[in-house]
């Protein structure tokens, strides 16, 4: 077929090859432009030939045609020796009409377009950013986050924790959109209590604001441990302070914070457990309640056990979650959805989450539900993945939300104590194409 491309001295730009070797159309008389309104131009009858044009005309005059003819053949001749060869963008373009402008680079850098509603990454998110948007993670119809230590592990990040990826905060991004193929929300957890809070917050801060310019911020808020777990929420305590600041920050910014509040509170080794004690529930409503009456409004609450013990836990653990999620008074309102750890080990995933969610619904029939941490050995991909096609199929249609669980956990469930979506020595998770084809249907 030849060359797609090829330097047109004419008009100093590479054009598509039969364009090139084409003689220009000619405009027809009426629409020279040129010509003065309502003047018709005539076209010559006959051209005369270069040749014809120099034997016709004087000895100076041909002197001057010869001299003019021979400085425009080498000046043509130079410009097309010294003008760059195509590049191969160039030549992997379809076929643009003469009129298209000429490629001077290819891009580099782009500044990523914004989600709705948010303002573009700017700063360190930045650097070395080659996508031109962000393109929000999606299985199915359901939004897609994770806590994602694979990727962390990928680009050198030992600890895990937001006061120690907010230096590397870019470069972790692009490996979370290489392993799989969209931008997830992110994931972090916060502990109460502890000691040097004041440097945590500025980091936490600076994470929220960080992950925000992906989609929403999923944050799991851990209570202090012990019997008066509950007590430090209260408009006194100078951290609560501290932290309302920081979700305000993120309220300027248009940014959105789905808090899991107190998660797992339902195991008995939990440091802020409410087993076995009908007050310890209430006192865990009461801390939620007055969270979500005092932080500013971008702030969601999320009621968050953990599904495996509450499906299989027996009478005591509905008795659990009634009261956590009802109160005293049976009021719902509190929670923008109800979330929910769920891994899978020796129990069936459909199953387990199936009693979950019927027995939820019956207590809330029109919350929205997310799952807070998906999890399981990556040699069970083939359980997981019928898993998240039934999720996809809408068996639990209220599902909205689901976060990706790649962590050391639970030697129990896999002996390596490793979940995650990366199959070993590849650098890319099992669910990539899947999750690069939903998220950009869904654009």
């Amino acid at each position: 077929m030849g060359e797609l491309y090829r330097f047109n001295p004419a008009t100093s730009r590479y054009e598509p090859a039969d364009a090139v070797r084409r003689k220009p159309r000619e405009m027809p008389p009426s629409r020279s432009l040129h010509a003065s309104p309502g003047v018709v131009r005539k076209r010559p009858t006959k051209r005369q030939s270069p040749g014809r044009l120099l034997a016709s005309a004087s000895l100076p005059a041909r002197y001057v045609l010869v001299s003019l003819i021979l400085i425009f053949s080498l000046a043509a001749i130079y410009e097309e020796s010294t003008h760059q060869a195509p590049t191969a963008i160039q030549r992997a373009l379809p076929l643009l009409p003469p009129s298209a402008p000429r490629i001077a680079a290819p891009l580099v850098a782009e500044t990523p377009a914004v989600i709705p509603g948010r303002a573009a990454p700017s700063g360190a998110l930045m650097v070395a950013e080659a996508r031109p948007t962000v393109i929000p993670a999606m299985l199915g119809s359901m939004s897609l986050g994770s806590f994602s230590g694979e990727a962390m592990d990928s680009v050198g990040l030992s600890n895990h924790s937001y006061v120690d990826i907010v230096s590397q905060y870019a470069k972790l991004r692009r490996a979370m959109h290489d392993i799989y193929g969209a931008d997830l929300q992110d994931m972090n957890y916060y502990g109460c209590g502890l000691k040097g809070w004041q440097d945590r917050q500025r980091a936490l801060r600076e994470w929220m604001l960080m992950a925000g310019k992906f989609g929403d911020v999923q944050l799991a808020l851990e209570p202090q441990t012990g019997v008066k777990a509950y007590s430090q929420f209260s408009d006194a305590d100078l951290e609560m302070r501290g932290l309302k600041q920081v979700l305000a920050d993120a309220s300027n910014q248009g940014i959105t914070v789905y808090v899991r509040f107190a998660s797992e509170n339902n195991l008995e080794n939990s440091p802020f457990t409410v087993l076995h004690d009908r007050q310890r529930c209430f006192a865990f409503y009461h801390a939620a309640a007055w969270f979500k009456k005092v932080m500013p409004p971008n702030v969601r609450l999320v009621y968050s056990p953990l599904i495996n013990t509450a499906t299989w836990g027996g009478p005591s653990q509905q008795r659990i979650l009634r009261w956590c999620l009802l109160g005293p008074d049976g009021d719902t309102s509190i929670w923008s959805r109800i979330g929910g750890t769920l891994y899978l080990t020796d129990w069936d995933l459909t199953r387990t989450y199936a009693r979950y969610y019927d027995y939820m619904s019956t207590l809330s029939p029109d919350t929205p539900f997310q799952l807070c941490e998906l999890g399981g050995p990556v040699n069970r991909k083939i359980a997981m993945l019928r898993f998240i096609h039934e999720l996809k199929e809408g068996m639990w249609p209220r599902v909205v939300h689901v976060n990706l669980f790649a962590y050391k956990i639970n030697t129990l469930a896999d002996p390596a104590g490793c979940f995650g979506f990366l199959s070993k020595g590849s650098s890319e998770s099992y669910l990539k194409s899947e999750i690069e084809h939903d998220s950009m249907q869904a654009l």
